[in-house]
């Protein structure tokens, strides 16, 4: 069954970081971490702002990348095209290899600080990176972007890399899943995200992600009363799968009620009828005796006071009647020893003649 409900899931999901386009029967389940956009370039040739790359030879990911469609979008802000600049699809590794060679000017990278690659190129004294001084300008445009403070000696504290507080942009990690995903399953997939992604790093602070914020795609809505709730009391105390079946079961249930509503009424008239109906029986009993004691001889006194004294007695010790019905049962008691008491008088009369 697990590998199944993996196999649905690698089917269904998959991460995107601020660069969609057609979305429809799409929806987002959160936002996970953090991927700053990185634009390296040669020291010989300073660069203040991306206006200032026009004309140069710039690596902007290779056709299809996120980097690629995001490099586009704030190089095209900027006035800048393939017309007046000269763009080349290579991949993060060759374009790394190309900066340090001198081949290309420029290379843009949307990638985790904590890779290699960046760490090696921020070591290489050939090579500055820029810091967005209009990052706020950008944000307000694209808010799918966020300022992030690469601070100084973060990367390298010993060697003090960088050397000053570097402003990025960063796009996040989206999860997203087709809009007809289970939604068990989004909340199992959130569930294991918060493990995951909840932790401090280099970039967010401790529980920063996952976030309803900073998603482009549409919000799944059983992801956002998630992300907003948290799991549910069941979610938190039992299993999962258990969890799950009992909120399944209490969706259930109100259809369930909303017959059995009705039935109560009837069962409990019927109720009171059948304990009422054991009291009058013996009433009865008691009836048919009082009627004919007058008439009665000794020998016939004697086998209705054992069987009235037998009944006193199994009426307490054997019969339960509920609380609701005891005014009569007592009722029914008393009643029982006024009959014994007048069969009794009966007795002592003809016992005297």
């Amino acid at each position: 069954n697990r590998k199944r409900i993996i196999k649905y899931i690698h089917l269904n999901m998959f991460f995107e970081a601020g660069t969609a386009s057609n979305v429809s029967g799409l929806r987002s389940l959160a936002s996970l971490f953090y991927e700053p956009l990185w634009v390296f370039y040669r020291k010989e040739q300073p660069v203040e702002y991306l206006r200032d790359l026009k004309g140069k030879r710039i690596a902007i990911g290779a056709e299809g990348s996120g980097t690629r469609a995001l490099a586009m979008q704030l190089l095209q802000k900027n006035g800048i095209d393939d017309k007046n600049t000269t763009f080349l699809g290579l991949t993060s590794q060759e374009a790394k290899q190309q900066l340090e060679t001198g081949i290309i000017d420029v290379a843009f990278f949307v990638v985790s600080p904590k890779a290699a690659m960046i760490s090696e190129l921020l070591h290489n004294t050939n090579i500055n990176l820029m810091s967005f001084k209009r990052a706020k300008a950008y944000t307000s445009h694209y808010p799918f972007l966020t300022e992030i403070i690469i601070s100084e000696g973060m990367i390298d504290l010993q060697q003090n890399i960088p050397t000053q507080n570097i402003s990025l942009l960063a796009t996040t990690a989206s999860l997203v899943v087709r809009e007809d995903m289970n939604s068990d399953l989004i909340r199992l997939l959130l569930r294991e995200a918060e493990k995951i992604h909840s932790v401090p790093d280099l970039l967010a602070a401790k529980n920063t992600f996952p976030s309803e914020k900073y998603v482009e795609i549409p919000l799944h809505e059983e992801a956002k009363n998630y992300l907003r709730n948290g799991p549910s009391l069941l979610e938190k105390t039992l299993p999962f799968w258990l969890a799950s079946l009992i909120d399944r079961l209490k969706i259930m249930l109100i259809p369930l009620l909303t017959l059995l509503i009705p039935l109560l009424k009837g069962i409990l008239p019927i109720y009171r009828w059948r304990v009422r109906s054991k009291i009058y029986r013996w009433y009865e009993t008691l009836r048919q005796v009082d009627s004919r004691i007058e008439s009665l001889d000794i020998h016939v006194i004697e086998q209705e006071i054992q069987r009235l004294s037998a009944l006193h007695n199994e009426l307490i010790t054997q019969v339960p009647i509920p609380l609701s019905y005891m005014s009569e049962f007592y009722n029914l008691r008393v009643h029982i020893n006024l009959i014994l008491t007048r069969l009794k008088e009966r007795r002592k009369l003809l016992l005297t003649q």
